[in-house]
């Protein structure tokens, strides 16, 4: 059986009467919930639903009518992920190392090294950055993170109205 969040398992608030109906690895985390809010990037409305997540090698979000629906969507993909003849990952659009398999559309968090440079030593990083007067982005490692301006820190508006321009 799978590793249950805590408060998913019996007598918590979120365990909303379900228990995991899939064949979960062992190791593989679940969550899940009867009112996630998910917001679209389509710019379409917001809406509840119940969801079940899962943390096998990757993250699995599962959607549907009850926790029972949204667990069988994501052990679906599960299936999908696992019957794949060889992952191969792209980044489509990623910088920070993430990428999606072309095959099956497994996302994977560390698929690449980062496609930024930390720009006092140039080791591969997704960190700390600072953008400066002329719009230009400045990458920092961890080693050198507390070299980075202060005043080039992009606040998290200017770092949405820039997601939202792409």
């Amino acid at each position: 059986m799978a590793n249950v969040a805590a408060h998913c398992r019996p007598g918590h608030h979120a365990h909303a009467g379900h228990t995991p109906v899939c064949a979960w690895p062992a190791d593989c985390y679940v969550q899940w919930g009867t009112k996630g809010l998910v917001l679209r990037r389509d710019g379409g409305e917001p809406y509840i639903t119940a969801y079940f997540e899962a943390f096998p090698e990757t993250f699995i979000r599962g959607e549907g009518s009850n926790v029972e629906d949204a667990e069988r969507n994501a052990f679906a993909k599960f299936e999908r992920y696992q019957a794949c003849p060889g992952h191969e990952f792209e980044r489509r659009g990623y910088t920070n190392g993430a990428g999606f398999c072309k095959h099956c559309g497994m996302f994977k968090g560390k698929a690449f090294l980062p496609a930024t440079s930390c720009t006092v030593c140039s080791t591969p990083t997704d960190y700390s950055y600072g953008v400066d007067a002329n719009k230009v982005s400045h990458w920092y490692c961890e080693d050198h993170e507390q070299l980075r301006p202060r005043d080039t820190q992009p606040s998290f508006v200017d770092r949405l109205r820039a997601s939202n321009e792409d």
